[in-house]
């Protein structure tokens, strides 16, 4: 849901399907959202553009856990649920579109906290955007 902070505070959906979603978070740029939804039968990855959504593009097919952007909105940082190994996937705006590249494979989770994963890639709070999560 987004909430305006002028005038009244009614909220509106960003994303409604049948499917659930949860865990939408904005790029720093604010041109993207970032969510998860069970559309497929599996928890999965999406995209679509920000702050009206449009079309949405699937990053994950294998099911997703926790994720979040780079600093810079360039890729988007997740955990496999599966084998807990943590790829990130690459965005290249083009146009209407959005490429994104296949997953690559950053870390096994055994060997980074996720506070410490988020330090190493450059993820710091940013008092726009509320509490780093």
């Amino acid at each position: 849901m987004l909430v305006s902070v002028t005038g009244l505070p009614t909220p509106h959906p960003l994303v409604a399907t049948p499917a659930m979603e949860d865990g939408g978070d904005v790029s720093p740029d604010l041109r993207w959202l970032a969510f998860a939804s069970d559309e497929s039968g599996t928890r999965e990855l999406y995209v679509t553009t920000f702050p009206k959504p449009g079309r949405k593009w699937r990053v994950t097919t294998d099911g997703v856990g926790y994720f979040f952007w780079s600093r810079d909105s360039r890729c988007i940082v997740f955990r496999d649920p599966n084998d807990n190994r943590l790829s990130e996937v690459r965005l290249t705006p083009r146009g209407s579109d959005l490429e994104l590249s296949a997953p690559t494979v950053i870390f096994r989770r055994d060997v980074l906290s996720q506070r410490a994963l988020g330090s190493r890639l450059g993820r710091q709070a940013d008092p726009r955007r509320g509490a780093d999560r």
